[in-house]
């Protein structure tokens, strides 16, 4: 075999190493809770949002962009598959951006007069 031939199968061979060890970069798993922000309809002041749970309408949302909150929404009672829609109440929601449902603090009944 030539030399020029033995660099070419060489260099495949360690190209083909280098991919083996390459770990998947992926995203970290969100909660469950929580969703992603698919389409934004601007004009029409909503957007469509993937969810693994599906929240009731009327539910708030507030969105995520890069740990900040960006907006807020409010669920309607549209839903296909896995998919939700929300009214844009406040903000620019934009494709990637993450929903989690506002939660609302209840305080127990004190004991007071006890």
């Amino acid at each position: 075999m030539n030399p020029f031939r033995i660099f070419i199968c060489s260099c495949l061979l360690f190209q083909g190493c280098a991919l083996w060890n390459r770990k998947d970069v992926s995203s970290p798993p969100r909660p469950a809770n929580m969703g992603i922000v698919r389409q934004v309809n601007g004009p029409e002041h909503y957007f469509i949002f993937e969810t693994e749970r599906m929240f009731p309408s009327g539910t708030e949302l507030s969105i995520y962009r890069a740990g900040r909150k960006v907006g807020q929404g409010l669920v309607l009672s549209f839903r296909e598959k896995k998919f939700q829609s929300a009214d844009i109440l406040s903000g620019a929601p934009q494709p990637g951006d993450l929903c989690q449902p506002v939660v609302v603090f209840v305080p127990e009944q004190s004991q007071m007069g006890q």
